[in-house]
């Protein structure tokens, strides 16, 4: 791994996802035990909003600290914060220790995004995002899977400490790895401002910056209210959920590589995005229309959701890192806090509507406006 950076790099990524496939699908059954679920969405817009607070001033502690050493202690305080929710009883804390954790999460990737923008060129980005994400994703489809068994078993405690031990294994690649990692020669000073005003000016930087929020949007609801409902309105156990979630992940091994390589190779972005997008449409919808859905109609419905998401994850990346280098630390830092920006949204619309629809409801509404995103994709101005 020495030798070859970029994997290592990968590699820490993949451990990273491991843990975060461990507890996403988990996260919000957790915390029903202890508040109600329009403070679940509460608690996850909160830690969302703290976490754009740290995103927006990440470059400026990368500036002053150097990235290595930012990353390591995001990687750190992540696995403190994992550990206590998995042992302590305390309410509270508990609940702060979320907040937190939650803030975290978005910064970890932010950094991780430097590492590998720094290692790639704007001929073989598609690529390398494709690649990137496909190896994040092998860690995700297995464990749902385990993380149903371990949460049957032994309760949501224990998938926490597993959780808070695979992110000290990715701190450790990463202290190995990139101990050495120089910054570039000329580094364009973090400004906040100046960040926001080039995307403001940029019409292609600010398209995809939203296409990646309503993404970001799409995931939010599904991670808190699928649960929820396979859960509490069908029924499913969680051994049947991790099985369900497991292969609704398998299209992010499957199509993000070859995904990016098509757009780096023949058609550009634009076009897939808006396919992808669509899809993800007409699948969430589906979720909303079928009548007593079973275990397997449910998992049929949920595969073709990701079928989706997979494409335009991949190809919104591509897109905005061939518009970016990786001296520009203050636009990838607002192109990220998409992600945390959703995650208040998303709850926040979710809690409201929640009083004056079922979840069916939602996955409904879902559909309807990523209708509205692929028709506001077209205005894109492809790469090729």
């Amino acid at each position: 791994m020495r030798n070859n950076p970029l994997a290592s790099v990968f590699t820490v990524s993949f451990f990273y996802s491991i843990h975060m496939a461990l507890v996403s699908y988990i996260n919000s059954s957790m915390l029903s035990e202890y508040v109600s679920a329009n403070m679940v969405s509460v608690l996850f817009a909160t830690g969302s909003a703290l976490s754009i607070i740290l995103m927006l001033y990440a470059p400026r502690l990368m500036q002053r600290f150097a990235t290595i050493r930012v990353s390591l202690s995001v990687f750190i305080l992540s696995a403190i914060l994992l550990w206590i929710l998995g042992t302590t009883l305390i309410q509270p804390l508990l609940l702060i220790a979320f907040v937190l954790y939650l803030a975290l999460n978005a910064c970890v990737f932010y950094t991780l995004d430097i590492f590998i923008e720094h290692y790639s060129t704007d001929n073989d980005t598609g690529k390398i995002r494709g690649l990137a994400l496909t190896i994040n994703n092998l860690g995700w489809i297995s464990m749902p899977v385990i993380a149903g068994i371990i949460s049957t078993r032994y309760g949501f405690s224990s998938i926490y400490l597993l959780a808070a031990l695979v992110t000290c294994i990715a701190a450790t690649i990463l202290t190995i790895s990139q101990r050495n990692f120089k910054e570039a020669l000329v580094v364009n000073t973090p400004n906040l401002t100046l960040a926001f005003s080039l995307v403001k000016n940029n019409s292609a930087l600010r398209r995809i910056i939203s296409i990646n929020f309503l993404l970001q949007f799409f995931y939010s609801w599904m991670i808190l209210y699928v649960p929820l409902y396979l859960v509490q309105t069908l029924g499913f156990s969680w051994t049947s959920i991790g099985g369900i979630f497991s292969l609704m992940l398998i299209p992010f091994v499957l199509f993000q590589y070859p995904a990016g390589r098509i757009a780096d190779k023949w058609f550009g972005e634009k076009e897939m995005i808006i396919m992808g997008l669509l899809i993800m449409a007409g699948t969430v919808a589906t979720l909303a229309l079928v009548k007593a859905p079973t275990i397997v109609v449910v998992a049929i419905i949920l595969f073709g959701t990701r079928v989706g998401a997979s494409i335009v994850e991949v190809l919104a990346d591509s897109y905005f890192f061939k518009q970016v280098t990786a001296e520009d630390k203050g636009v990838i830092s607002f192109y990220r806090t998409m992600q945390p920006f959703a995650y208040i949204v998303g709850p926040i619309a979710g809690a409201f509507l929640l009083f004056v629809m079922p979840y069916t409801g939602l996955f409904l509404l879902l559909g309807v406006i990523l209708v509205v995103g692929a028709l506001y994709t077209r205005r894109l101005i492809d790469t090729r």
